[in-house]
């Protein structure tokens, strides 16, 4: 009996060790080895995406997310030429909600709800 190295790489190979010998298992031990770089690449590269500045949507601490309506609120004030009344921060608030709104987002929307007000 023949053994065989099955490799789970791509579509599947099996490799005939006897008859491929040492540079089938090189060469799959390198297939291998740049798979596994390929996905550490991929998995870092998401936990990039994740730190430092938020790049999308709402940001996952408290803290964070007041810093971020802030300033919107302050964009939006200054778009406005006038400071926001409480009522209508806590309307803009109310509309924001539960919505994973970036920055941007809520600037358009505060300018949605109050231009021209």
């Amino acid at each position: 009996m023949l053994p065989i190295l099955e490799l789970a790489w791509g579509a599947g190979l099996a490799v005939t060790a006897p008859i491929w010998g040492p540079a089938a298992i090189i060469t799959a031990t390198a297939a291998t080895a740049a798979y596994a770089g390929a996905k550490m690449y991929q998995h870092m590269e998401a936990r990039k995406d994740k730190e430092g500045k938020q790049k999308d949507g709402t940001p996952r601490s408290s803290g964070a997310q007041n810093k971020q309506f802030r300033g919107a609120q302050k964009e939006i004030e200054k778009k406005l030429g006038r400071k926001l009344k409480d009522k209508e921060i806590r309307q803009l608030h109310d509309e924001i909600s539960k919505k994973d709104y970036g920055y941007h987002d809520i600037v358009e929307e505060g300018d949605r709800m109050f231009y021209g007000k």
